[in-house]
């Protein structure tokens, strides 16, 4: 009989952040991509961390804190009011609240199964997306050859599983500080029967033999179109097309007309009544809009906030009042087509000078003050060429080489607030950990005939010993040897950008 299940995420973003931590180029990804393979599934769900700005998806219903979390909806983002972040390496409370909210979620829709897939991971072939479909009892987890351990960001929780991971999500969000989450969680069974790793920390494409991946983002100039090889219909995310920066040394001089100040290190001020940009809509887009990030002047009670409008030739397309650093992203109207230039007014009417608020004797007549503005847009389906068969059956177009980087060439993610920087790798590099032939779904009871031994809770392999839990079939050649880091590493979620 079929489970009702759902798949879900943990997720935050703020306006601070660009490029493959964006809400477009991240997580749009990776609904599409689940949206397109061949999981079965009801219902996903995105659990934002109290992040200052959500998406405009017409597809997702967003369910804020303390409302009715029951939906039927096929795309759920559940909207956290405050951001808890991370303190620390192993002290993460905002995605561990995040994880443990799928419990309540879970329980209040009537899901009996839950797959667990951070926003940067994919399975990837059809075998693995077929044992995902199968297991329906137990609670299990991947193995990550990188860091030697259970890998937390692609999970399976069903049947007694669902069961334990209640118990596991009632304690406090502080019960998994200062622990390493990937050998704490009390999975049933650790699967070492496919082929995967957390790629892009190590090479600048995913393997094309790989069965699933982890911290999977395209390094540029890559298209994903062309980075996402097993996608079954060419990437059409959101992504960052063209960024303008406002700040000191930025190209924003290219594009301002008239109402604008000098550019100064946090950004660019509009002056007066309004400002005009003008913004060119490279051509080959679908659905191209702007996200402005800005902040408004403000002081106190006098001037709490300011009004602001965007209008492209007579159409109002956005209007808000903003107290704060702030989002907005426009949509452009029907009639414009990409590959135009697009005048945009800006209109703020509320503009004072420093001097009139009595804060400084700045006689500017300031509004807001534009921090970066993106053009987004999603690449048009182009032929991607002829396609060959990938080892694991899947096709791949043939222009990606399959020879992996040096370590040290790997495109990394632009740091952001709470993320680890990543570790140095040491001299005495081991052996990439092999990947034996998947064993049949796992039961909760642990009695699995052969393949990899299950961990049930409290059981000493649940340790940094876990390593040592490994299947007796023959593996196949690893593509690729990941470079190890020390014990006291963080892991995934070092890198996640908590």
């Amino acid at each position: 009989m079929k489970q009702k299940t759902l798949i879900f995420c943990t997720a935050f973003s703020s306006p601070e952040r660009s490029g493959f931590y964006t809400w477009g180029a991240r997580y749009r990804t990776w609904v599409d991509g689940l949206r397109q393979s061949g999981l079965n599934f009801d219902q996903i769900l995105l659990v934002d961390d109290g992040s200052s700005w959500l998406p405009s998806w017409r597809d997702t219903v967003i369910i804020d804190e303390g409302d009715n979390i029951r939906s039927d909806a096929p795309i759920v983002l559940f909207h956290f009011r405050d951001n808890l972040g991370r303190r620390g390496v192993s002290d993460f409370p905002g995605w561990v609240r995040s994880f443990f909210f799928a419990s309540t979620y879970a329980r209040a829709n009537g899901f009996e199964k839950l797959i667990h897939i951070e926003s940067d991971g994919f399975l990837i072939s059809d075998r693995i997306q077929e044992y995902f479909n199968s297991v329906s009892d137990g609670w299990v987890s991947l193995w990550c050859p990188r860091y030697r351990r259970p890998e937390s960001g692609m999970q399976i929780i069903a049947g007694g599983g669902m069961k334990l991971f209640d118990e596991t999500a009632a304690q406090p969000v502080e019960s998994l500080a200062g622990c390493v989450v990937e050998t704490t969680l009390p999975f049933t069974h650790v699967e070492h029967g496919f082929r995967g790793d957390r790629y892009r920390e190590y090479m600048d494409h995913v393997p094309r033999d790989a069965d699933w991946s982890m911290q999977t983002f395209p390094p540029e100039p890559v298209s994903q179109r062309n980075f996402y090889w097993w996608f079954k219909e060419p990437a059409l995310s959101t992504r960052e097309i063209l960024a303008i920066d406002f700040t000191s040394g930025g190209n924003s001089l290219s594009f301002v007309r008239e109402g604008w100040s000098e550019m100064e290190p946090h950004g660019t001020w509009t002056v007066g009544k309004e400002s005009k940009i003008v913004i060119p809509l490279p051509a080959g887009l679908k659905n191209c809009h702007a996200a402005f990030v800005v902040r408004p002047c403000t002081s106190g009670t006098t001037l709490p906030s300011q009004r602001v409008s965007f209008v492209v030739g007579s159409t109002e397309v956005c209007s808000n009042t903003v107290s704060g650093l702030t989002r907005l992203e426009i949509h452009f109207p029907d009639d414009v087509a990409a590959g135009q230039d697009v005048e945009i007014r800006i209109l703020h009417p509320d503009a004072t000078s420093p001097l009139a608020l009595g804060v400084s004797g700045d006689t500017r007549e300031l509004a807001i003050l534009v921090v970066r503005v993106e053009i987004l847009g999603e690449e048009s389906a182009a032929d991607t060429g002829s396609t060959e068969k990938s080892q694991n059956g899947d096709s791949v177009p043939p222009s990606l080489d399959s020879a992996p980087s040096q370590a040290g060439n790997a495109a990394q993610p632009a740091p952001s607030a709470g993320t680890a920087p990543s570790v140095e790798q040491p001299a005495d590099q081991p052996e990439a950990v092999q990947t034996p032939a998947p064993t049949t779904p796992p039961i909760s009871s642990g009695n699995q005939a052969g393949g990899a031994a299950a961990m049930q809770p409290g059981d000493p392999r649940t340790s940094e010993g876990v390593a040592d839990v490994v299947s007796a079939a023959a593996p196949p050649t690893p593509a690729a040897k990941p470079p190890a880091l020390p014990p006291e590493s963080g892991g995934w979620l070092s890198f996640m950008g908590w």
